[in-house]
């Protein structure tokens, strides 16, 4: 839905809704029945962006629009049996588009603005309405610095000085930006620099406790090889002395063997040369 009112208002010239909305308004000011769709509201007022600024009211030819649609309500809307209340009810309407505050800082802002708003409102011609102080009062009762029968010629000059002072305002605005920007940048800088040091000593203290930590697991590596070089060192001894026992047991079980080898090839020959010397029977 707010989508859709926003489509509406591009679709139609810059102020347009503004003002037939304003017209409708004076039109129900006595039928309390009609109301405003919030949407409505929220969709001219992002529009605002777009015209309700000093760049838009600083083109001649956008104020005489502007201002030309206000003579308009205010001689051919205002006219029904209570004239002020119906200036009073366009007040209350812009107040209920979020209008009059910008607009104030407008006219308060500058001098073109505030000149066309003065004049426009002193040189109204509504029948209905004896003077216009009458209008100019109510429009200060809406917060609006107006002066009664000020009538300026708007010259060149003026416009340019207008249009100069909007150029200083925007330059002074983007320096300000700038060097909020540039503040910002320095303050990141600042607390990069100061946690680089920070992980810096971070990592100082990580090498050092973590060669003090390696340092230590070495040491302990080390003695416990050396545990294992004497534990291996008296096993070899005891598999060496092990070694010497069995080469004992082997050289005596040797002549042991050959000794016995001996003894019975003695007892072999003994008992052949006992079978050749028996007598054979039969002869």
């Amino acid at each position: 839905e707010s989508a859709h009112d926003h489509c509406t208002i591009e679709a139609h010239p810059q102020t347009y809704i503004f003002w037939r909305i304003v017209q409708w308004l004076i039109r129900t000011r006595e039928s309390s029945e009609w109301q405003i769709d919030k949407n409505l509201i929220k969709a001219v007022e992002k529009d605002y962006d777009k015209w309700l600024t000093e760049d838009w009211f600083a083109e001649k030819e956008n104020r005489a629009k502007f201002f030309e649609q206000l003579r308009s309500q205010l001689e051919r809307e205002c006219i029904s049996n209570a004239p002020l209340a119906d200036v009073t009810q366009m007040i209350e309407a812009m107040k209920l588009l979020n209008f009059n505050d910008r607009f104030r800082k407008l006219v308060k802002d500058s001098n073109q603005v505030r000149y066309d708003l003065t004049d426009t409102i002193n040189s109204i011609k509504n029948n209905k309405i004896s003077n216009n102080e009458q209008i100019i009062s109510k429009f200060r009762s809406g917060g609006y610095e107006i002066a009664e029968q000020v009538f300026k010629e708007h010259s060149v000059t003026d416009e340019q000085l207008q249009k100069s002072q909007l150029m200083v305002k925007h330059l002074t605005q983007q320096c300000e930006e700038k060097t909020k920007k540039i503040n910002d940048l320095e303050a990141q800088n600042s607390r990069m620099l100061q946690d680089t040091q920070r992980l810096q000593g971070q990592i100082d203290t990580y090498k050092a406790a973590n060669f003090e930590q390696q340092k230590d697991n070495l040491l302990k590596q080390n003695t416990k090889l050396e545990a294992d070089v004497r534990d291996l060192t008296t096993q070899v001894q005891s598999l060496q002395e092990q070694m010497k026992v069995l080469t004992q047991q082997k050289q005596n079980l040797a002549i042991t063997t050959n000794e016995q080898i001996d003894q019975l090839r003695k007892y072999l020959i003994q008992y052949q040369n006992a079978a050749l010397n028996r007598p054979q029977n039969g002869k």
